[in-house]
């Protein structure tokens, strides 16, 4: 579907047609000309509409879509720490356990890895045959093709690592690790770094419901957080099916507190996620009264963080 372009004056005019409150139309032209673009804002809508008619419910304004747009900021910039906490500990975990298998000298797999995989294999030599000052570089320039399990894990992208995780824990059995079900949550992670790191919106895939193939997935998340002690209820078990950033938030903290081990960076996760909905996340929370499904959401977030990061 081609968007026709607008102007900032047209893209108010466009917010007023659709039914939000603008009080100062100067103040929301300056705002979205210096603070937010009008695509980003418009997306937060979906979280003040009927879902059943895609109408705007009565009483929102533009001061709602802005503090929406600021909590998903905070979300974001507490959420993006804990995913490359979780990477790091992944690689710290993969090297010690390498360190301990008297079945892998630590090269024969990795290499093994690297010739077979074509893909990876055009990554490093373009980067060890490219003229630039790269991070990491002076690693292959010393070691490849003979490249350690220590080496791919400061190497490799998180994307390439799964893979590799994959395979490895496949070679080498690890008891008690379940590698499909700590796959999903890798891939989980990976999704939700992203989105930080390239600053995408997210708040808005709190009414989006998961693909096909992550609901089964996810179907099992009641069952997986009363192993911590949880108890939902029925609407709150439908919640973390039903919405994807929910499902995928609740995961990643499952493997957050299932892998990373230091005790600062649990402390700090938990300081930060317990201040931002406690509150950042409550400071205008009169704004949205007038949307009882967002206080759904915040409630079912806040036991899932009380219950999983102690």
């Amino acid at each position: 579907m081609v968007e026709k372009k607008l102007t900032i004056q047209d893209q108010v005019d466009f917010l007023k047609d659709r039914g939000v409150f603008v009080e100062n139309t100067a103040y929301a032209v300056d705002y979205l000309s210096r603070h937010l673009n009008f695509y980003r804002l418009l997306s937060y809508t979906k979280l003040l509409t009927f879902q059943s008619t895609d109408k705007i419910i009565k009483g929102v304004t533009f001061d709602h879509l802005v503090e929406l747009s600021k909590l998903d900021l905070a979300f974001r910039r507490v959420i993006l720490p804990m995913t490359i906490d979780i990477e790091f500990a992944a690689k710290l975990e993969m090297n010690n356990d390498c360190s301990c298998n008297v079945d892998d000298d630590g090269y024969s797999f990795s290499s093994e890895y690297v010739k077979n995989n074509a893909e990876l294999t055009r990554k490093f030599t373009d980067k060890i045959q490219k003229n630039t000052d790269e991070y990491g570089k002076d690693i292959l320039k010393d070691h490849y093709p003979d490249l350690a399990v220590w080496h791919l894990t400061e190497l490799m992208t998180f994307g390439d690592f799964i893979y590799f995780w994959q395979q490895y824990y496949a070679k080498f059995p690890k008891p008690g690790l379940d590698i499909t079900w700590r796959n999903n949550l890798f891939f989980v992670t990976k999704k939700l770094r992203n989105a930080c790191a390239h600053n995408n919106f997210m708040l808005p895939s709190l009414v989006k419901k998961p693909s096909q193939v992550n609901r089964q997935l996810m179907s099992t998340l009641p069952n997986e957080l009363s192993k911590n002690g949880m108890v939902l209820s029925e609407s709150e078990k439908k919640t973390v099916r039903n919405s994807m950033l929910i499902s995928d938030f609740t995961m990643m903290l499952m493997l957050f507190n299932e892998i990373v081990i230091s005790t600062s960076l649990r402390n700090n996760a938990r300081n930060k996620l317990r201040e931002l909905m406690a509150d950042r996340m409550t400071e205008k929370k009169e704004l949205f009264r007038l949307a009882p499904d967002l206080a759904s959401y915040y409630q079912v977030c806040k036991k899932i963080i009380d219950t999983l990061l102690v």
